[in-house]
């Protein structure tokens, strides 16, 4: 009985001494919190590594993708030869060997060319720029960014032997983030394409819905916006037609011959003469030059970014005639933010 009735004074004492020893105002149990407080803040403060390919700049420090240093080694920005100092294959440049190339090569008056070290020129200290070019994208900039948090497709259309640009048209409007299902209605609608074509990249679709059947018609439609972004058949008897979009505009709205301006992430191509087979960079590099070279890059970027490329060998007729056949390129971009 004499020991219960000590119990309550011996509990008291445990709790005290148990209260006391969280805080005693200059002990290590003090170090320790501050050092888990400093550790939480520095975590919450640790800088994102760079995505090397996701058009973003992850890490803040100004540079994004393959223009950041972090991305050097990376494999979405090595280039097989890259850093031989010789310019072979698709290499640009390589190093302080510019393939005899200058700023005035690019359209502009004046400047030093650099190269990047994914083998492409760099353009940042080159001056000067044609003002039919700066006109052309300050237009692009204003139809395609003039509603705020637009997705924007540019369909352009080049002779397949000429490279000549035929014409072209923008389709924007807002992030819709488009399925199949959705896609595959839009096409037959504005296209007339069967619902049962043949989705070409069913385990990637990109920015691109590319549906083909085996009739000879192909459908795109932009997963960002959900608008048909291309349309075409062709046959064995007449060419075929051009069945989406509607109308075309002239080519000399885009202008020619314009300084380079960012880059296009990543670019994929089908071959619609041979069951829609993907086409390889050496294929499709020569008619996306060609668009390049015009104010349409200058236009995305100066109001947001360049997502991806898509090109098409649209034959037109079959078996493949050279002479009718066209290349169909299609550039994704918008605003982010």
């Amino acid at each position: 009985m004499k020991t219960c009735r000590w119990l309550p004074i011996l509990l008291l004492l445990v709790f005290s001494c148990m209260f006391l020893s969280c805080d005693d105002g200059g002990t290590a149990n003090n170090t320790n919190n501050t050092n888990n407080l400093n550790n939480l803040n520095n975590l919450n403060n640790t800088t994102l590594p760079e995505v090397c390919d996701n058009q973003l700049d992850d890490d803040g420090d100004g540079q994004t993708d393959c223009d950041d240093a972090d991305c050097t080694d990376d494999p979405a920005c090595v280039v097989e030869g890259c850093g031989d100092g010789a310019v072979t294959g698709l290499e640009e440049c390589d190093g302080a060997n510019l393939n005899g190339k200058t700023c005035a090569d690019f359209n502009f008056t004046g400047g030093e060319l650099g190269c990047w070290t994914d083998c492409t020129f760099v353009f940042g200290s080159c001056t000067g720029g044609s003002l039919a070019c700066e006109t052309a994208a300050d237009a692009l900039t204003t139809e395609m960014y003039g509603t705020a948090g637009a997705s924007c497709s540019a369909t352009v259309r080049l002779d397949y032997a000429t490279l000549e640009i035929l014409g072209f048209q923008l389709f924007c409007g807002g992030y819709t983030g488009m399925d199949e299902a959705g896609a595959r209605t839009a096409a037959e609608r504005d296209t007339g394409i069967s619902t049962g074509a043949v989705l070409v990249n069913p385990d990637d679709h990109g920015d691109n819905w590319v549906f083909y059947e085996e009739g000879g018609a192909a459908a795109l439609v932009s997963g960002l916006n959900g608008l048909v972004v291309f349309g075409g058949t062709w046959g064995s008897d007449a060419a075929g037609d051009l069945t989406w979009p509607s109308t075309w505009r002239d080519a000399d709205l885009l202008a020619e011959a314009c300084p380079p301006s960012g880059r296009i992430p990543s670019t994929r191509g089908f071959d619609l003469s041979d069951h829609a087979a993907p086409l390889t960079e050496a294929d499709w590099y020569a008619p996306l030059a060609v668009v390049k070279d015009t104010a349409l890059l200058e236009g995305f970027w100066q109001g947001g970014y360049v997502f991806d490329a898509t090109v098409l060998l649209y034959p037109r007729t079959l078996p493949f005639d050279g002479s009718s056949a066209e290349w169909i390129v299609i550039l994704g971009g918008g605003w982010l933010e």
